[in-house]
């Protein structure tokens, strides 16, 4: 189980809130949990939040160096459509699956999205 790096903060606030103060100090605050979680922080710095991510500046060269619509093939065009979806829903590639549920994997030189994640 992966425990995410902002949980600690979350139980040393809890944790502030009911107990009563120890030798003065609220509970989060006592010197030895804050070197308790300066050490938990330091085996296990937090993660990116990302594996991967993608340069929206590369994926705007590309599809704007596609041309005009009327000239692209339906596939392409297809991409094209897929590219500019994923520059306005940044959060999550699986909120564009509906969009490309047929595809498998769809690439665009620079960048791709794998839409079985």
């Amino acid at each position: 189980m992966r425990v995410k790096s902002t949980e600690p903060l979350v139980y040393r606030s809890a944790l502030s809130a009911v107990l009563p103060l120890i030798d003065g100090h609220k509970a989060g605050s006592h010197p030895l949990v804050c070197q308790l979680l300066e050490g938990v922080f330091q085996l296990r710095p937090p993660q990116p939040r990302y594996a991967t991510t993608w340069q929206v500046s590369k994926v705007v060269q590309y599809i704007s160096s596609l041309g005009s619509n009327s000239n692209l093939s339906t596939k392409l065009l297809s991409y094209k459509l897929v590219g500019l979806l994923a520059l306005t829903a940044p959060d999550r590639a699986s909120g564009l699956q509906p969009v490309i549920y047929a595809l498998d994997t769809f690439t665009l030189r620079e960048f791709s999205l794998n839409s079985r994640n």
